[in-house]
C-alpha cells in the first residue's frame, strides 16, 4: 500500500507498484466545493416530463482554473470542439449539459447550435461564451433544438 500523503490525494500504490485511483462519494455531491452551484430540470428535450434533461454549473466568484480531457478522435461532436476551444485558456465558470440529443454528425448546424447554447448561458449568468462549456449526449445525427434550452 501507498502512504497517507498518496491516499489524501486520491490514489495509493498497490503491492505490485501499480497506481490505483481511489474514488469516493462528497458529501453534497458536484456542489460539495464551495461555491460551486447546480441544478437540473425537464427542458423538453426528453417527452417525459419526469425526465430531468438539461443541467447547469456553475462557479461563483472568479473563472477558476480549468481543464479537460477530451477525445482525439477526428470525428468529435460539436460540443467537444467548442467545449475544447473555450477551455483552452485553463478557465471556466458554467457548464451546460443536456441529455436526449448528442448534438453529434450534425455539421457546422451544430457547432452554430452549440454556441448559441454557451451564448446563452452566458448571458443569463452574466459571463463571457468562452467561459462556458457545453456537454451533450443521446441522439447522434440529428440537430440540437435550442428552443428547449432557451425556455
Amino acid at each position: 500500500m501507498g502512504n497517507d500523503r498518496d491516499r489524501d490525494q486520491g490514489c495509493v500504490l498497490d503491492g505490485d507498484g501499480d497506481l490505483d485511483l481511489i474514488f469516493g462519494e462528497a458529501d453534497g455531491g458536484i456542489c460539495a466545493p464551495a461555491g460551486i452551484l447546480a441544478g437540473g430540470i425537464h427542458a423538453g428535450m426528453y417527452p417525459d416530463p419526469e425526465r430531468l434533461d438539461l443541467a447547469l454549473i456553475c462557479a461563483q466568484g472568479d473563472a477558476p482554473c480549468a481543464a479537460g480531457m477530451f477525445t482525439t478522435n477526428t470525428f468529435c461532436a460539436a460540443p467537444v470542439q467548442v467545449s475544447r476551444e473555450h477551455v483552452a485558456d485553463g478557465r471556466c465558470r458554467a457548464i451546460v449539459l443536456n441529455a436526449g440529443n448528442a448534438n453529434a454528425a450534425t455539421g457546422e448546424l451544430g457547432l452554430e447550435a452549440a454556441r448559441a447554447t454557451t451564448d446563452l448561458v452566458a448571458s443569463a449568468l452574466g459571463i463571457t461564451a468562452d467561459e462556458v462549456l457545453v456537454a451533450s449526449t443521446g441522439v447522434i445525427g440529428v440537430p440540437l433544438d435550442l428552443q428547449p434550452i432557451e425556455r
